[in-house]
Parts: C-alpha cells; structure tokens; sequence
C-alpha cells in the first residue's frame, strides 16, 4: 500500500516538474518569437501558455510585447511631429494629431488581438491587457504633452496672462504690462480642446470595449432544418432547458462567437462579456472598479485635466481681450443699423463656446458660457452705460472750445467734416446692442 502511495508521489511530481520545464520551454521560445519579430510564432506560443494553465504570465508577456511595439510606433510618430515644417497645413495640430495617432494605436491593438485573447484565454480577459497597455499610453503622452508646452510655450503664456491678471491697474482699467495678443491663442486654443476631446473619445472605447455587449444565441435542431434564435428574437419563449433539441449554445459578438456551457443558461438576453467571462457578481464589480481606477487615475486624465484647467484660462483672456478690442475698434459702416462691435462681440462669444463644445467636456461648456455671461453682463454692458451717461453729443460748449478743437486736429491732420454728426450717430446706434435679439440667437 505504501508502495503504491510512493509511486503516485513521484509520478505527480515527475509530472508538476515537466509542466514546470514545458512552461519554461514555451517562455523562452516566446521571447526569442518577440526579439525576432516573428508575429506568427509569437501568436503561436501565445495561445500554448493557457493549455499549461499559465493565462496571467502569457497576458503578461504579450502585453509586454503589445507595449513595446506601441512605443516603438508612438516614438516615430513624435519624430515625425518634432520635424514637420511650418508650412504644412496640420502644423498648429501637429501635436494634437501625434495623441490621436497613438490612441488610434492603442485602439487597433485592441480590436485586432481582442478576438485572440477571448478566444484562447476565455472572455473577459481583456480587462487584464488594459493597464499594461495604460501604462504606456501614459508614457507616450507625456513625452508627447512635455514637446508640446516646450514648443508652443504653454508655460510662457500662462505666465503672461498671470502677470496680466495679478498686475496692477492703471488709467481706464487696462494693465500696463506687456500682453499677450489674444489672436495669438486662436489656434493655440483650438488644439487644447482637440487633445481634450481625443482623450475622452479614446478613453470611452477602452470602458465600451471591455463591456463590450453580445447576444447569446441558441441552434435548435428540428426535424425540417436548422435554426438559429437570438436573444431579442426568443423573448417570452420556453427556456432553454425545455428546448429538448438545443445542440449548442453560444455568445455572439460584432467580432465573433464563442461557445458557452448550455447548462449554465436559463433564457436567452443580451450580456457582455465580463458577466459570461466571470460569473460573480461581487468578482466582476471588483474588476470593473479596478478598470474605473485605472482610467481615471491614470497620467493621460491627470495632464487631460491639467490642460483643461489652463484652457479655462486662456480661453477667460481670449475672450476679454477680443471683446476690448472689438469695443475699441467700434466704427459704423454706411447704411448699416449697427456698429461693428454688435457682430464683433457676438461673434468672437459664439466663437468661443462653440470651441468649448468640441472639446468634449460639460464643466468646460458650463465655464466659458458662465465667462461669457459675465463678460456681456458686466464688460460690454459697462460701456453701454458709460455711452449713455456721457449724453446725446450736442456740439462744443462755446467757440473758444471749438477753435482749440479744430485747430488741434489740423495739427495732427485727423480733421473729420462729419465728426459731432458721426457722434450723434454713433450715440444712437451704439445701444441697439441691447436690443438686437438676433445676434444674441445666433451665439
């Protein structure tokens, strides 16, 4: 008896030994794969680490190969950026263009290898491949966000508007400081909101991916022929365990179908593939809330959000010193019922909320509306009432005045025919601001 005891002893451990040695074998020959290049082999022993019940060291390992061909693509993409010229038409992009090109990357990687992993690694194993492939995205965007401040001297604008802000104020409100021109942050601003949106963009298909949703579908045999039933189109129908001719059952995706235990299935529904990869509840939630934590403390959200608050900024300034402008460049065409500075202000306002809107962030929205509200309510508005405290313009006091008037503008060769009529003029015109509904509706 003891004999016989002994002999299985040895035969189960002459037999962890060779599974120990296999998996091994099958590491290594992985690793040469990779450092050869050869995509097919390392497919290859990919799908063999399962069968020896090694599905989080082959995860492992081909993550670690997904990442290394990421950086590699991601670091010739940077190199590209860093050398286009100021000629091309994407260069105010180029650096929003270079975050895309590596989300679209990413994104690749995964409905390409999505079907492979499910396949031999069983479903919801995706969740597993999705922080070693963060991890690299966050070090790729930070190489890619550190060339963009460098260059477009992110740092030196937000210094200027801070000194512009915290300044003293001088003579009718304005800063003597040196300032920034607010077109210069037109295009500057434009690209923020373009990384912003495609940050959100890729970080929704990473959540959807995971969760990704199926039916389950049911092949019935009967005796005229072969049918095939959907969740959506057996609803209110027997259970499967009634079904006597049930001869499979089986998840179907937009990228495949995967055999499921028939036992384990009472009716038909759609579900994804976390609750068919794994079946508790507390476990999945525990996942899902470990992927949640992954994404939202990630570097990429971190600098999203870091660019996001200087956006606000920015945008803040770009606004105010376009709107001052416009109010002094005020003139009135020939014929027209309102200043320039009606369309002026509402445009650059619609200009600039319809850039918060693209980029994909409701806090941001609700900023620069509130900015813009703001900047309507108390700015523009001021200088409607200071208009209108000043009075209807009736001409000069008396002749002395007058003459020192105009002999002051010959001068300086700025003598108007028109100018205490061009006054009146602009006196009456100026508060149809106040009143022009159209211009409010097309912002």
């Amino acid at each position: 008896m003891s004999s016989d005891c002994t002999s299985v002893t040895n035969s189960s451990t002459l037999l962890e030994e060779a599974a120990t040695r296999l998996g091994q074998v099958v590491t290594a020959k992985f690793d040469e794969a990779v450092r050869s290049q050869d995509l097919a082999s390392v497919e290859r022993f990919f799908k063999i680490f399962p069968l020896l019940g090694l599905h989080d060291q082959g995860l492992a390992k081909f993550s670690h190969y997904l990442c290394s061909k990421l950086q590699e693509t991601a670091q010739k993409n940077l190199k590209t950026a860093l050398e286009t010229k100021l000629t091309d038409k994407r260069t105010s992009v180029i650096y929003a263009d270079t975050l895309t090109l590596l989300f679209e990357g990413i994104a690749r990687v995964v409905e390409i290898h999505q079907p492979l992993i499910e396949t031999y690694y069983g479903l919801g194993r995706l969740i597993s491949i999705i922080p070693h492939l963060q991890r690299e995205c966050d070090r790729q965007t930070k190489k890619v966000l550190a060339e963009f401040s460098k260059h477009r001297q992110l740092d030196h604008k937000l210094q200027q508007v801070d000194d512009y802000y915290r300044g003293p104020v001088g003579v009718y409100g304005k800063h003597p400081v040196d300032k920034l021109d607010p077109k210069e942050l037109d295009l500057f601003l434009g690209e923020l909101t373009i990384m912003h949106s495609r940050a959100e963009l890729y970080v929704r298909f990473v959540r959807r991916r995971v969760m990704r949703e199926g039916s389950v579908l049911v092949v019935i045999w009967s005796k005229t022929s072969l049918s095939l039933w959907t969740g959506l189109s057996m609803t209110g129908r027997l259970g499967f365990k009634s079904w006597s001719g049930v001869i499979k059952v089986c998840f179907r995706t937009n990228t495949g179908t995967f055999p499921l235990d028939s036992t384990s299935i009472t009716q038909p529904k759609q579900v994804n593939d976390l609750e068919v990869g794994v079946p508790n509840a507390q476990t999945r939630a525990a996942l899902v809330t470990e992927l949640e934590t992954t994404l939202q403390g990630s570097e990429l959200c971190h600098r999203m959000q870091e660019l996001l608050s200087h956006y606000f900024l920015l945008e803040k300034y770009f606004m105010e010193g376009s709107v001052r402008k416009a109010v002094d460049m005020d003139s009135l065409e020939e014929g027209s019922l309102t200043s320039s500075m009606v369309d002026d202000v509402f445009f650059i306002v619609r200009k600039s909320i319809r850039r918060a809107s693209s980029s994909a962030s409701l806090d941001g929205v609700c900023a620069v509306i509130n900015n813009a509200c703001s900047l309507l309510e108390m700015d523009l508005c001021g200088v409607l009432r200071q208009q209108l405290k000043q009075g209807y313009p009736s001409g000069y006091l008396d002749l002395t005045q007058a003459y020192n008037v105009l002999h002051s503008t010959i001068q300086q060769g700025r003598l108007q025919a028109s100018d205490s009529e061009q006054a009146r003029l602009m006196f009456l015109v100026r508060p149809v601001i106040c009143f022009d509904s159209s211009a409010i509706d097309n912002s």
